[in-house]
């Protein structure tokens, strides 16, 4: 599904948008941000089921490193791409927040010190604050696309 947004973003969006920042904010759109939500909402799994448990085998311990680095790539990729507002900052703030949880209260030898929920609810937090970036960057594209004919056809992609 990611792969097929993203090729939809640049054979059919970019190529109706012309202007500075419009290819970071269609990439952006099509492909980073719902990478990001994906990457985080992987985590948000794998770590509630570490907090409930308060264990971490050695491979989900190097999956949870693994997405949060993804995680942390895939932010600052987006947050290049061009001009950022508050709803931006708001999701990167969540992001960070998040990945500071588990490397400081998942994954450190001292053991698991953070609750499911707690963390179930700071994961949640940080996947909804990006989502509301990817709704965002929908907003400022329409704007971009007004011009033209078919850009406001092709920006009606909502969480489901």
């Amino acid at each position: 599904m990611l792969h097929w947004l993203a090729a939809l973003g640049e054979s059919r969006v970019e190529l109706l948008l012309d202007g500075p920042g419009a290819r970071g904010l269609v990439r952006n759109y099509a492909s980073r941000l719902p990478a990001l939500t994906e990457c985080l909402g992987q985590a948000r799994a794998l770590g509630t089921s570490v907090a409930a448990r308060h264990a971490c085998s050695a491979v989900v311990r190097v999956r949870l490193m693994f997405l949060v680095a993804r995680a942390e790539v895939l932010l600052k990729q987006a947050s290049e791409a061009g001009a950022q507002g508050a709803v931006a900052e708001k999701a990167a703030r969540g992001v960070q927040q998040m990945a500071r949880v588990i490397r400081t209260q998942m994954l450190l030898s001292s053991g698991i010190t953070v609750a499911a929920q707690d963390y179930f609810e700071v994961a949640s937090g940080a996947i909804d604050h990006v989502f509301a970036w990817i709704d965002d960057s929908g907003i400022q594209l329409k704007q971009a696309g007004s011009g033209y004919s078919h850009g406001s056809q092709l920006l009606h992609l909502r969480r489901v």
